[in-house]
């Protein structure tokens, strides 16, 4: 690639039932400089998809799958993508219930991934209420965690409800809570164990390389990716500039929760279950 050539970055927006979050989204894609807009549906059940992306013609590439299959392996549909058009490229995955609220988004991703050593980058997430969302990264899954995640729930509950009273909630757990967002003070960057999944910046090689995300996981799998990375020594970083308000459209119903402590247990048991 010769060095005058910018970095290409693809959109990357896996989507399941939100037509009505998905469309303005594009939208919003569609007037920056991607190289490239993909949507991966998970075999959607309430919309036609191609129906849905017909207006958009040619400017969006659908990968439609056959069956419903979760979030996480839904995404690596972009590695059945054609992989001479991404190599080298920068994927940046969007859930399809965000808005994309960072002006000139493809040069802000080229700039947060110029250093190697890193393997991923977060963005930042804002819920519709404009806090940030309370697990824009996590620390390992751990025998501490659990009641680590507890608190930092509890006090991003409470933050939407009495700001004031869980500022000082906050304040008293500082310590404990120290490598989850702190929500009472400006997002800064730094490395992290994992980010959240809904908007992250990641190398298509690296990806690629990988494997993607677990197929074994409908939750949790931004932990077990972490791992990935790890083991081929590459760092983990959250970097605000690049940002989405997420509208939390929910699909799951009732299998949210249990998928969720289902996740846990599969990564803790793969990866093993630290007592920090």
């Amino acid at each position: 690639m010769s060095e005058y050539s910018p970095r290409p970055v693809i959109a990357v927006i896996p989507h399941f039932n939100m037509p009505q979050t998905l469309v303005p989204l594009l939208y919003q894609t569609l007037e920056q400089d991607y190289t490239a807009t993909y949507v991966l549906d998970d075999d959607s059940s309430n919309c036609n998809i191609e129906e849905v992306l017909k207006p958009f013609g040619s400017k969006v590439t659908l990968i439609a799958g056959e069956e419903n299959v979760g979030a996480g392996r839904n995404r690596n549909r972009i590695l059945e993508a054609d992989s001479k058009r991404l190599a080298g490229s920068i994927l940046h995955f969007m859930d399809a219930d965000v808005q994309l609220l960072t002006k000139d988004a493809p040069i802000k991703a080229r700039r947060a991934l110029t250093d190697a050593s890193i393997g991923e980058v977060g963005g930042l997430i804002v819920n519709a209420d404009g806090l940030q969302y309370m697990h824009n990264y996590n620390p390992r899954i751990s025998l501490s965690w659990c009641f680590k995640v507890a608190l930092q729930g509890a006090v991003g509950a409470l933050a939407g409800h009495r700001p004031a009273l869980a500022k000082n909630v906050h304040g008293l757990l500082a310590d404990m809570l120290a490598e989850f967002p702190n929500l009472f003070t400006t997002p800064v960057e730094r490395d992290v164990w994992c980010v959240s999944e809904a908007n992250i910046l990641v190398p298509y090689d690296t990806f690629a390389a990988v494997g993607g995300f677990s197929e074994k996981l409908r939750f949790q799998e931004a932990q077990d990716f972490a791992y990935r990375l790890e083991d081929r020594g590459l760092r983990r970083h959250f970097n605000p500039s690049i940002s989405v308000r997420h509208l939390a459209v929910q699909v799951r119903g009732k299998k949210r929760n249990f998928e969720n402590i289902q996740g846990v247990r599969t990564v803790a048991k793969q990866h093993g279950f630290p007592k920090d």
